[in-house]
This record gives structure tokens, sequence and C-alpha cells, in this order.
């Protein structure tokens, strides 16, 4: 990965531009995230393609009741999410002295995997949310830093757990700055349920072919990411 130490001096390390195409990225993910959520719950047997607590937890109960079926059932997405992150994770050291490069892959492969998801009849359910959950593990791993914070595009209760905290700091030291951060993580929770509640919208008009929503999504933030690395040949940064 390129460092801010490799910029030469005559660029700014952080130029408006950049930190705008940036936040739009992201909350653009976080609108994404919401949808392939929305989508594996709604529309493919009450599954969470993000939210591996819950499967985890439905697991327990699945095991308690020697249910095998559903045992498999949410043991696939699970299986799936870390096998994302894993995948992620490699990607991205391969490609380290590339960062965009390594994230326009991930990009390209989360699109490619929501256009199949939309052919998989409701018979294949299973491995429709096990697609999904794993596009979700590329996604939290190679997306988790926004200026400066961890950000996650695909959940919510650490966002959450953020904006209250720095909430209650900005109100014990009326420091702006804990504001300002407290805004940003409401805000991406706010374009999560967006993303949930535009989707299941869709469903009703589309079935699986809603989750082309987020394909289209994920398609404008590969995009951005393609404009960014234009600007930084230019003579901008990565």
């Amino acid at each position: 990965m390129r460092k801010k130490d490799d910029v030469p001096s005559s660029v700014s390390v952080e130029s408006p531009i950049r930190k705008d195409s940036r936040t739009l990225m992201y909350l653009l993910l976080a609108v994404s995230g919401g949808a392939m959520d929305a989508h594996s719950y709604l529309n493919r047997g009450h599954v969470f393609a993000n939210a591996q607590t819950g499967n985890l937890l439905l697991l327990g109960v699945s095991i308690s009741d020697m249910d095998m079926r559903s045992t498999v059932h949410y043991l696939f997405p699970i299986l799936a999410f870390v096998l994302g992150i894993a995948l992620a994770d490699l990607l991205l050291y391969i490609l380290a002295e590339h960062f965009r490069t390594g994230e326009k892959t991930v990009l390209l492969l989360e699109t490619l995997i929501m256009l199949s998801i939309a052919y998989i009849p409701q018979d294949y359910n299973s491995l429709a949310n096990a697609l999904t959950s794993f596009a979700c593990g590329m996604q939290l791993e190679a997306f988790r830093e926004f200026d400066g914070s961890a950000v996650p595009t695909t959940m919510c209760i650490g966002n959450l757990r953020c904006a209250t905290s720095f909430f209650i700091k900005y109100l014990q030291m009326r420091d702006r700055s804990f504001l300002a951060k407290s805004a940003l993580y409401a805000i991406v929770i706010a374009v999560f349920v967006c993303g949930a509640i535009i989707e299941g919208k869709l469903i009703k008009l589309a079935g699986n072919m809603s989750i082309l929503f987020s394909a289209a999504v994920l398609f404008v933030c590969l995009l951005i990411s393609a404009a960014e690395d234009r600007r930084d040949d230019s003579g901008g940064i990565s």
C-alpha cells in the first residue's frame, strides 16, 4: 500500500475532491450493505447477510433443537462470510503496492456476485445467502477505515456504539470534533437503513431481481474508485 510519505511535497495529502469522493463511496457502500442484508432476510429465508451475530445465535438454537436442516441453513453464510474476509485480506496483501487495484477488485467481485444472485432461484436460497455473505465479508474487510476512523459499512452495532460514545464525549468536553465523528457514524447508520428500506420496496416489485439495486450501487462505487485512480495518475494521490 502506498503511504502518504510517498506523496510528492507539492501534492496535498487529502484534497477536498478526493475526500468528497471517498465520503460518497462509503455512504453508497452503506446503502448497498443495508440492501444486501434486507434482501437475504426478506427474500431468501430470513438469513442475515451481514449480521453474523444473529446467524450464530440462530445456529446455536438450531443445534440445541437438533435441527440439522436449519443448522446448515445458518452455518453456510457464516462460513462464507469468513471466507470473504480471508479473500479480501489476501487480495489487499498481494496488491499492497497498488491499493486501489485491490479495492477495485473487491468491488468488481461484489458487483458480479450480486448480478449472479439475481438469477439464483428460490430453491437455492442457501447458495444465494452464502454468496451474499461472502460479498459482505469482502466489503467489511476491504473498507474498514474512513477519515481515520473505523467505519464498517455492512453492519451497524459498532457504528451505533461509536455514534453514542462520541456524542457523550461531546457533551462532556464540548469538543466539536467529537460531535462531527458522532454525526459521521449516525449518517452511515441512516443510509444503511435507507438501503434496507429501498430494497424492501424493490423486493415487492421485482423479487430476486431486486438485488440488482445493490449491484448498481457497487458498480457506481467501482467507477468512483476508478476515477480516483485517474486523478492520481494525473498528479493526485492514492
